[in-house]
C-alpha cells in the first residue's frame, strides 16, 4: 500500500507527520486500510436506511416501527464510531497519542452502543430519550472471555487518554499537545529542529495496535447477524 500523507507537508502538523511516517509508515498504512474496510461496512448499513424527504428527528424514530428504529439508529452510531476511530488515526499520525486514546475509548463505547441498539429496541428508545445505553447487555451476545477483554480495553483507554490519572498525565507530557509550539497556529515561535521524543516510536506502535484491536472488533460486531425481532 502506498504511503499516504494525511496533512500537507508544508504545515506544522505535516512536518511532524512526515517524521512519524518515516518510522511507522507501514503500521499507519495498515490502520488506514482497516478504516477503509470498516467504512464500506458502515456505508452499506447507511444505504439500507429508508430515505426521508426531511431530516430524521427523535420524534420520528420514537414513532416508527422497531426494526426501522433499531436499523436507523445503529447505522448512525456505527458511522459515528468510525469517525472517532478515524480521528484516533489522525491524532497518531501527528503524534498526539493521548488524544488518540481518548478517541479510541469513545469509539469503542459508541460501537458497543450501536451493537446493542441494533438488537434491543428498549435500549434504542432509552438512548433517544436519555442518551444512555446499558452496555452490560453485550454480555448476552459475546463470550465471557471476550467481555472481559472489552472491559480491559475500556479501562486502558480511560487510564491513558481520558481521566486525570497519572498514566494520562504522563502520556500528555511525553506525547501530547504540550509538546507542540503554538499548536493551533501550526507555526512555532522559534525555528527549531523537529524531532520525535525519546520512546515515541514504541509508544505509538502500542497505540496503533490498540486502534487495530478496536478496528478488528468493529469489523466483527458490525457483521454479526441480527434477529428479526428486537426486545
Amino acid at each position: 500500500m502506498t504511503d499516504r500523507q494525511e496533512y500537507s507537508p508544508n504545515t506544522f502538523f505535516g512536518k511532524y507527520e512526515r517524521l512519524i511516517r518515516d518510522q511507522l509508515g507501514k503500521q499507519l498504512n495498515g490502520f488506514s486500510k482497516l478504516l477503509s474496510d470498516i467504512g464500506m461496512q458502515c456505508m452499506t448499513k447507511l444505504m439500507n436506511i429508508e430515505p426521508t424527504e426531511t431530516g430524521l428527528t427523535v420524534k420520528d424514530l420514537l414513532q416508527c416501527d422497531s426494526k426501522k428504529r433499531r436499523q436507523t439508529l445503529s447505522a448512525i452510531l456505527y458511522d459515528d464510531a468510525l469517525w472517532r476511530l478515524e480521528a484516533a488515526y489522525l491524532m497518531v499520525s501527528i503524534g498526539l497519542l493521548n488524544v488518540a486514546y481518548a478517541n479510541l475509548r469513545t469509539s469503542l463505547e459508541t460501537l458497543i452502543n450501536a451493537f446493542i441498539i441494533e438488537r434491543v429496541d428498549s435500549e434504542a428508545r432509552k438512548f433517544l430519550e436519555s442518551g444512555k445505553v446499558n452496555q452490560k447487555l453485550i454480555e448476552k451476545y459475546i463470550t465471557p472471555e471476550y467481555d472481559q477483554l472489552l472491559k480491559q480495553m475500556k479501562q486502558k483507554f480511560s487510564d491513558w487518554g481520558v481521566h486525570t490519572k497519572f498514566e494520562s498525565v504522563q502520556l500528555t507530557s511525553l506525547f501530547g499537545p504540550g509538546r507542540f509550539n503554538r499548536i493551533v497556529a501550526e507555526a512555532p515561535k522559534v525555528s527549531r529542529e523537529l524531532k520525535l521524543p525519546d520512546g515515541f516510536t514504541d509508544a505509538a506502535k502500542i497505540c496503533i495496535q490498540q486502534g487495530g484491536n478496536v478496528g478488528i472488533l468493529f469489523m466483527f460486531l458490525s457483521s454479526v447477524g441480527v434477529a428479526s425481532q428486537g426486545m
